[in-house]
């Protein structure tokens, strides 16, 4: 069961970003254009530090 721990990582990893998207996809309906483009430069600088 070697190959169980990456899987389960990705799956983590994908629930993330849908998570965020779904975040971002808020705060763009709402018209808080400010909130959202802050958050897409904060997400950009997390998924880089991540990688």
């Amino acid at each position: 069961m070697p190959q169980m721990k990456p899987l389960m990582w990705m799956i983590q990893y994908l629930f993330l970003i849908i998570m965020m998207m779904f975040y971002m996809m808020i705060n763009y309906f709402n018209n808080s254009n400010k909130i959202y483009f802050k958050t897409k430069i904060n997400l950009k600088k997390i998924i880089l530090w991540k990688w």
